[in-house]
């Protein structure tokens, strides 16, 4: 098979397909080389690629901080900062979180209060409405008509 001559100078890719494939390749390449320079340096790089309707971020130690300092100004924490912020942050929704779990929590315990009341109710009727009509005395058939109203008038409610 003969080889692919190689390209002279850049130009823009017309065929979308392979344009797609160099733009992959080529941003795993540059991510790669920012992070080399990130370890070999200690310093901190960030990089923002917009392509394809997509936009991607690469950071190395992470992109988010740097980014943030870029736009505000104000220099990036270092890791112990980050690390302590975030610690905090995590605490924060931890708090929230406990506190929606206990909210329903209370919740559910009234919810399933309501259904033993409302089902210590129902047995009531319902020794009536799966019993048989002929061991329904008088008694009997007037509670169960009493019952029955009742759902009546829930249902028309």
């Amino acid at each position: 098979m003969p080889r692919k001559s190689r390209r002279t100078g850049v130009r823009y890719i017309e065929d979308d397909r392979d344009r797609i494939t160099t733009l992959g390749k080529r941003r795993d390449g540059l991510f790669k080389l920012a992070n080399d320079l990130s370890i070999l340096t200690g310093a901190s790089v960030a990089i923002c690629l917009h392509g394809n309707n997509k936009v991607q971020l690469f950071g190395a130690p992470l992109a988010e901080p740097i980014v943030n300092a870029f736009v505000s100004g104000y220099p990036p924490m270092d890791a112990d900062e980050q690390a302590k912020a975030n610690i905090v942050r995590l605490q924060n929704q931890v708090l929230q979180l406990e506190s929606e779990l206990a909210e329903k929590g209370k919740k559910l315990k009234q919810s399933v209060q309501r259904f033993k009341e409302a089902q210590d109710e129902s047995l009531g009727m319902a020794k009536h409405i799966f019993s048989k009509v002929v061991d329904l005395n008088h008694g009997g058939i007037h509670e169960l008509l009493h019952a029955l109203s009742l759902i009546q008038r829930e249902i028309q409610k």
